[in-house]
């Protein structure tokens, strides 16, 4: 993120693998370098955004709504690049830097991590339903927090990766309710117990065997409880996870590789092959549906956003396919309806309808761009009198 704003959790490396390298495999959660702005942890759009203002080391609270600043918090850590996630009900901040977690409310209350983990954060699960947060250091550590409302942290543990012997952890994430679902090194999954984890201090999880292969991506679906989206190199699937049964697979085909995956909205997987594009996502009714995009291309894709009706897909390009630039299209017909350009001297995050630039002027300057009509707000030159003071 450089300073980053809220969660997006997506920045995608192409290769011509089977399996997309994108920010989301091989992790619990999603990377929080790929995070980003109109959307909390869970992929939900909100109505508020934190800003970390590297100019200043402050995290500044945004409201969409009339795109003002409501809040200034100095951060703890300076000098840090820094990676936020806000809660679903934003009355707190999670920001993780460098060998550091801290807790921001909007109270104004600053909570520390609560043990001490000796690597680097690099990827982290929260749902904000049952306010429980796993984040991961790189050097696989795993910790386990249960949060209050204002963001205080109640409970916890840190555990290895590594559930019994010979079986690791692959990649992973919290269902609607709580559950921390895991794919495993042996091509099993475990759902683990929570409160049961942190109460006896050890992984407290059940086994089961879904043959789809070794999972690489499990992504929360927002709408249906039990349900998580997973994918191996070859299989894309819906997993039950409160009964341990595969509801829907899918194989792609041989000729398919698997190209970008995104959790923001709702969790998606774009597929490649010689006849196009096509988009797998979780419908309303809890099925698998495959939307083709034949004329479309990924090269250059950065971000994605599914509309919570699976209706629309909203897309960010840096380069390649629509070079700086973000399209909206109806996934019925693969109509492109919105096609807007982005300027690449800021970090820009998408949602459904719109898009917000951060671009890291020492002054201060924001942007908010409707993706339905002309209209652009601006907030310029926030940082003028607190930087005059300082010097």
């Amino acid at each position: 993120m450089v300073s980053k704003f809220l969660p997006v959790f997506f920045v995608i490396l192409f290769s011509c693998s089977k399996a997309a390298e994108n920010g989301s495999t091989g992790s619990i959660g999603s990377r929080i370098s790929d995070q980003a702005g109109l959307y909390n942890a869970y992929g939900i759009e909100t109505s508020t955004l934190f800003v970390v203002d590297q100019a200043t080391d402050r995290l500044l609270r945004v409201s969409l709504g009339d795109f003002s600043i409501k809040q200034e918090i100095e951060l703890k850590e300076k000098n840090s690049e820094h990676y936020v996630a806000m809660d679903i009900n934003e009355k707190f901040a999670i920001d993780f830097s460098k060998k550091h977690l801290n807790i921001y409310g909007v109270d104004g209350g600053v909570y520390q991590k609560p043990f001490s983990f000796q690597g680097t954060p690099k990827s982290v699960a929260y749902n904000p339903y049952t306010r429980t947060m796993i984040m991961q250091d790189n050097l696989q550590s795993v910790g386990i927090m249960k949060l209050a409302e204002n963001g205080a942290i109640s409970k916890s543990w840190l555990g290895g990766p590594q559930l019994s012997q010979g079986k690791s952890i692959i990649a992973g994430d919290l269902d609607k309710s709580g559950r921390l679902a895991l794919a495993m090194s042996d091509a099993t999954m475990s759902v683990v117990d929570i409160d049961q984890t942190i109460e006896k201090q050890s992984w407290q999880s059940v086994d089961f065997s879904p043959s789809l292969g070794i999972l690489n991506w499990i992504a929360p679906d927002h709408r249906n409880q039990d349900l998580v989206l997973c994918t191996s190199s070859t299989v894309i699937a819906i997993v039950n996870v409160a009964t341990k049964t595969v509801l829907e697979q899918k194989t792609i085909e041989s000729s398919a590789i698997i190209q970008f995956q995104s959790k923001a909205g709702r969790p998606h997987v774009f597929t490649l092959s010689a006849g196009g594009v096509s988009l797998y996502f979780i419908n309303a009714n809890g099925a698998l549906e495959v939307e083709s995009l034949a004329q479309t291309s990924l090269a250059g894709l950065k971000q994605s956003y599914l509309d919570a009706d699976g209706a629309h897909v909203t897309m960010l390009f840096q380069n390649g396919y629509q070079e700086r630039s973000v399209i909206r299209m109806r996934l019925s017909d693969a109509l492109v309806m919105v096609v807007k350009s982005i300027d690449t001297n800021g970090d820009t995050s998408i949602g459904a309808n719109k898009m917000f630039v951060n671009y890291h002027d020492p002054l201060g300057a924001l942007e908010l761009h409707s993706l339905e009509t002309d209209v652009v707000q601006k907030l310029e030159g926030y940082n003028f009198d607190y930087l005059r003071v300082r010097n």
